[in-house]
């Protein structure tokens, strides 16, 4: 049985505190402010898969790299930064929805929680982003449900 890195474990106060100092570093601020910048960028450019309700978009890469580089605190920052900036820079895609920034949180926490401070294997690395979009896919369906269903409820 392999033998975790008592640091490394997510359930010590230790982890939460290197987590925190990230903060501290200028250069890693920097780097998270032109991480969120091409975060915006990227979270435009998309692939429809169903038309107006589904798309398949590229910005998880950077969220995943970020939040594997700064750890969860800083991640999770970014995260509402991002999907604030995302809104502004997109008005035609509908007014901000604050509920939202809680998936952008909870996708970049469990990217965090899953890379920073860990061996990165190719089980994990598939095992994340399969679990994560799937999770996606799943509340995209669900919403899609809710949309249709008050379309019909109005015609």
């Amino acid at each position: 049985m392999k033998k975790i890195r008592r640091e490394n474990s997510i359930f010590t106060f230790s982890y939460w505190l290197s987590a925190l100092k990230e903060f501290k570093s200028v250069k890693i601020l920097v780097l998270t402010a032109l991480l969120i910048a091409l975060r915006v960028v990227l979270k435009m450019v998309q692939i429809p898969i169903i038309p107006q309700y589904v798309n398949f978009g590229f910005g998880f890469l950077i969220n995943a790299l970020g939040a594997m580089t700064f750890g969860p605190v800083v991640a999770i920052v970014a995260a509402f930064i991002s999907d604030f900036l995302g809104t502004l820079v997109t008005p035609q895609l509908g007014p901000y929805f604050f509920p939202y920034a809680f998936v952008e949180v909870a996708g970049s926490l469990i990217f965090a929680l899953m890379f920073y401070k860990q061996k990165l294997t190719v089980s994990r690395i598939l095992y994340v982003f399969s679990s994560m979009y799937a999770q996606y896919f799943e509340f995209a369906k669900v919403l899609k449900n809710v949309i249709f269903a008050k379309i019909s409820r109005q015609a």
